[in-house]
């Protein structure tokens, strides 16, 4: 039986999934799909940037200090630009969530029971939607990457560092480009005023 603790919202949430390209929407949770086999549900108490979303192939789903928005777009596989509307808490608090998914489940299985959890413990209801939303795009330049990858032994972290008082300086280390995009607009509201979508691993 799949256990639950903490509180979580019991507000009903209606957001639209805005499309920038002509894909195939996305469908509510097969009710075929496999049950968690447990899953816990909490406010988190971290304090720092670092925010860990991780559906992983054995089963586990771990979920660290992350806003109901970046769950959201976790769990339909899709950019955080692309979940709309919906009340202002929904960057404001955040949440850890542990769940084990069966061992069998594949990757869209576990979608599914994650958005299935979604709809349980927070009462998240679905709008598709199309239309075309400005966003800055985060792209790799013509002659290719010049970023190194961050050695196994750094951990994934993100804080101030000294510099032009003037400026906000930040350290951040083992990043991914998505976590990037993510940061960019919340350390620097004034020159970002849009959503930054990565696209860095798409080849155009």
């Amino acid at each position: 039986m799949p256990t639950q603790t903490g509180k979580a919202r019991s507000t009903i949430l209606m957001f639209a999934i805005v499309l920038l390209s002509t894909i195939q929407l996305f469908c509510q949770p097969a009710k075929s799909a496999p049950a968690l086999e447990s899953s816990t549900v909490q406010a988190s108490r971290s304090n720092d940037l670092v925010v860990t979303v991780g559906i992983l192939p054995n089963g586990h789903i771990r979920v660290r200090n992350a806003t109901l928005r970046q769950i959201i777009a976790a769990a339909y596989n899709i950019d955080e630009a692309l979940v709309m509307e919906g009340p202002a808490w929904l960057d404001s608090d955040r949440f850890d969530i542990i769940a084990k998914a069966p061992s069998t489940a594949s990757q869209a299985d576990r979608l599914a029971m994650l958005q299935t959890l979604l709809a349980d413990r927070f009462k998240l209801a679905v709008h598709h939607d199309k239309k075309v939303n400005l966003v800055y795009t985060l792209t790799v330049g013509k002659n290719g990457p010049k970023l190194q990858p961050a050695a196994k032994s750094v951990l994934k972290n993100c804080a101030p560092v000294a510099g032009d008082p003037k400026q906000a300086h930040l350290l951040c280390q083992s990043f991914s480009m998505a976590d990037l995009a993510d940061l960019l607009p919340r350390v620097a509201p004034n020159y970002l005023e849009l959503p930054v979508v990565d696209r860095t691993h798409r080849r155009l």
